[in-house]
């Protein structure tokens, strides 16, 4: 699987429509991610639920996708018009999950990209087991490259449990941070500026956070898995930064909401000019060159 650069989209925005994701395509994003899928159609949650301030967002938007057959169709058709890698997100039960997998599979997804949070795998369960059994499903489920969309980690212990669920797994590329949860901003008339009230946070004020993952990540697998960072990519250093600290892609959330799809062309060139800055011929040289102190 070829990608032709380091930036494409972070699962979220402008991602769920025909004509979105055709014009990710014929973007210069490296490859398109699409709408988090679910079983059944999910309408989401009461509007506003999403709201940002040019520089950091907030959302609660619930999921809302047309389901997983009606998304199945949409990257058929996808496929058909771009060669560009697609990664299917999607998330559920294990059950669920598998029968997602089966059907993005048979799509021509590249990659399946498991989007799971505890709540949605059942009680009594820690959420390292929770993860653990919903690979399982989708490991039995499909031969393609796995991805896997992970919290945002505060605390090394955690993560490091973590970690040890996904070694035993063959997800191949682990998609660094999804949107810290908790989130509240006001508007400019002083109201909370989501109907849910809270919710996930992104845009440039998570990039610390999203880089000490990153970097963690590759501490504990080194080349043994692809990372991919999010969080706080908005301009050529951010994506710069990321690689330094181990990411080998980038995907966009935030700043591709609101600039739209020329932030993919912006970020590829600036990290031209911050590569050959520092004396780098690729990308690929940077990964992991962070200096420590």
């Amino acid at each position: 699987m070829h990608f032709n650069g380091i930036a494409f989209n972070a699962s979220g925005p402008r991602d769920t429509e025909p004509e979105e994701l055709k014009a990710l395509a014929d973007s210069r994003a490296c490859a398109i991610t699409t709408k988090t899928a679910t079983i059944k159609p999910r309408k989401g949650n009461p509007k506003p639920r999403y709201y940002d301030d040019g520089d950091n967002s907030v959302n609660s938007m619930g999921l809302p996708n047309p389901g997983y057959e009606e998304m199945a169709r949409r990257i058929k058709a996808l496929k058909h018009y771009s060669d560009k890698p697609v990664f299917a997100s999607f998330s559920g039960s294990p059950r669920e999950a598998a029968a997602i997998t089966s059907a993005f599979d048979e799509a021509g997804a590249d990659v399946l990209e498991l989007n799971l949070s505890c709540p949605n795998l059942g009680k009594g369960k820690t959420e390292a087991e929770s993860w653990l059994e919903g690979l399982g499903a989708v490991e039995e489920a499909t031969k393609k490259s796995l991805a896997a969309k992970l919290p945002c980690f505060l605390n090394a212990c955690e993560q490091e449990l973590f970690c040890g669920v996904l070694e035993q797994s063959r997800v191949k590329y682990l998609v660094a941070v999804n949107s810290p949860g908790g989130g509240l901003m006001l508007n400019q008339k002083n109201e909370i500026a989501l109907k849910p009230l809270h919710g996930g946070y992104g845009g440039k004020g998570i990039k610390a956070l999203a880089l000490g993952n990153v970097f963690r990540y590759h501490e504990y697998f080194g080349n043994k898995k692809k990372i991919i960072g999010v969080g706080g990519v908005f301009s050529g250093r951010d994506a710069f930064e990321h690689l330094l600290v181990g990411a080998s892609l980038v995907e966009i959330g935030t700043a591709y909401q609101i600039h739209g799809t020329g932030i993919f062309t912006r970020v590829e060139n600036e990290l031209k000019t911050e590569l050959e800055k520092h004396g780098f011929k690729s990308a690929g040289e940077a990964i992991g060159k962070a200096i420590q102190l």
